[in-house]
C-alpha cells in the first residue's frame, strides 16, 4: 500500500500542469474559501476559517513537501500556522484544521483497531471535504518533510488525519492554554514525535489521535478520551494534578471512579488483575500488551470489546469471567498463546475474528446463542462482516 501512495503522489506531480511558484494564487477568492499567503482557506463563519490545502509548488520550493518519498528531512523544516489571514480588507481567525477522512472500506471495517507500530496508513485515503482549487493544492497533512509545526491560540479543533502522515515530524509548538481545543481521530498517526505535552484547554482527545507517541502528557482540563490514545508503545505517561477525569494505576488509564478502563501503556504488569469496579473495558484496551494473564474479579463484564486484548502474543489466559453478553471483533486476534479464557458458564455470542490466531480455547455458548462461522479466521481484504 506504501507503494501505491507514492506512486499515486508522483502521478500528481508530474501529470498535473506546473506553473510559476511566485505567479501561484496567492490572494484568490472563490465562492466561500480563497488562497491567500499559498494556503487555500475555507470560511466557516462568524470571521473564522479552516485551512484546507497548501500550494504545491511553493510547499515544495519552501521545504515543506517531499512528493517523491515518505518525507526523509536532511535539514531542519519548520511549519507555522497562522492565527488570523488577512484578505479583501477583512481578518479572519484560523480555528481549525478539517478531516481528512479514510476511504470507504476503511469505515465499513474494523480493522483500524489493531494498529501496527509504525504504521503509515497508506490505505488511509485522505480525501478533502471540498473541492481544492483547480488542483493545485496539497492537503496540509502532505508536510511529510517538516520537523516542527506551530499550532496557534485561536485553534479549536485539530481534524482527524489532520498532521497524519507528517513522517518527518519531531516537535509540536502549542500555546500555552487555549480556550476550547478537541483533537479528532488518528491525529498524530506516522511521525517521529519522541513526546507531547498536550495543552491546557483541550476538552477531548479522539481515537489513536496520538499514535504512538511514547511520552505523554495530559492536562487538567481533558474531559474525553477515545480509544487507543494510550497504547502498549507508550513508555511514559502523566496527567496535570486536579484532572477530574481520569487516572492512572500501574500504568493503566482508569476514569477517576475505576469503572472504566481505556487503556495500558508499556509499563503495566504482566498479571493483570481487573479490578470489581470496571464496568466497562475500551476498544484495544490491552492491544498488543506484554501481559501473561488477566484476571477478572467483576465476574459479569458485559462484554470483551473490539481488538481489547489483540496481537498480545505472550497472553495465556484469562480467569474470573461467569457472564459475558459478547465477544467482539478481533478481542483476542492475534494471542497466539492463549489457552482458555476461562470457560464462562454463559456466553451469548462471538464475534468475527474475534480468536484468529489463537489456540482455538474452548468456549460453550448459552442457549441459542451463536458464533460466527469466522470466529477463528481472519478477514481478508474485501470481505463483508
Amino acid at each position: 500500500m506504501k507503494k501505491i501512495f507514492i506512486l499515486t503522489l508522483m502521478l500528481i506531480v508530474f501529470f498535473v500542469p506546473s506553473y510559476n511558484v511566485m505567479a501561484a494564487k496567492q490572494s484568490k477568492t472563490k465562492n466561500d474559501a480563497f488562497w491567500e499567503n499559498y494556503i487555500f482557506y475555507h470560511i466557516i463563519g462568524n470571521g473564522e476559517v479552516e485551512a484546507i490545502a497548501i500550494d504545491k509548488d511553493y510547499a515544495e520550493a519552501k521545504g515543506y513537501c517531499d512528493p517523491d518519498s515518505s518525507g526523509k528531512s536532511k535539514k531542519k523544516v519548520a511549519f507555522t500556522y497562522p492565527a488570523t489571514i488577512k484578505h479583501d480588507g477583512k481578518t479572519y481567525k484560523l480555528t481549525r484544521l478539517p478531516d481528512y477522512r479514510s476511504s470507504d472500506y476503511f469505515e465499513k471495517h474494523d480493522l483500524k483497531i489493531i494498529p501496527n507500530k509504525g504504521q503509515s496508513f497508506n490505505y488511509f485515503s485522505l480525501k478533502l471535504n471540498r473541492q481544492i482549487d483547480d488542483g493545485n493544492g496539497w492537503p496540509l497533512n502532505y508536510l511529510n518533510a517538516v520537523t516542527k509545526i506551530t499550532i496557534p491560540d485561536t485553534m479549536e479543533y485539530i481534524g482527524t488525519g489532520s498532521l497524519a502522515q507528517c513522517y518527518s515530524l519531531e516537535e509540536v509548538d502549542f500555546a500555552k492554554k487555549y480556550d476550547y481545543l478537541t483533537f479528532g481521530d488518528y491525529v498524530f498517526v506516522s511521525n517521529k514525535l519522541k513526546s507531547i505535552k498536550i495543552p491546557e484547554g483541550t476538552y477531548k482527545l479522539g481515537t489513536m489521535a496520538l499514535g504512538i507517541i511514547p511520552d505523554i502528557s495530559f492536562p487538567k482540563s481533558l474531559k474525553k478520551i477515545g480509544d487507543y490514545v494510550v497504547s502498549a508503545y507508550t513508555d511514559k505517561i502523566s496527567i496535570a494534578t486536579g484532572n477530574p477525569k481520569f487516572k492512572i494505576t500501574d500504568g493503566i488509564l482508569y476514569s477517576k471512579d475505576g469503572s472504566v478502563l481505556y487503556s495500558a501503556s508499556a509499563n503495566a504488569p504482566k498479571n493483570i488483575v481487573i479490578s470489581s469496579k470496571v464496568r466497562e473495558i475500551r476498544s484495544c484496551a490491552f492491544t498488543k500488551a506484554n501481559i501473561k494473564t488477566v484476571t477478572f474479579k467483576n465476574k459479569f463484564i458485559s462484554r470483551i470489546p473490539s481488538g481489547a486484548f489483540a496481537d498480545c502474543k505472550k497472553l495465556t489466559e484469562v480467569k474470573g469471567l461467569k457472564e459475558i453478553k459478547r465477544i467482539d471483533y478481533a478481542a483476542f486476534a492475534g494471542c497466539s498463546k492463549l489457552k482458555s479464557i476461562g470457560n464462562p458458564k454463559v456466553l451469548y455470542g462471538v464475534s468475527k475474528a474475534a480468536f484468529w490466531d489463537t489456540k482455538k480455547p474452548a468456549i460453550k455458548l448459552y442457549g441459542k446463542a451463536k458464533m460466527n462461522k469466522y470466529a477463528y479466521e481472519k478477514p481478508e481484504l474485501g470481505s463483508e462482516e
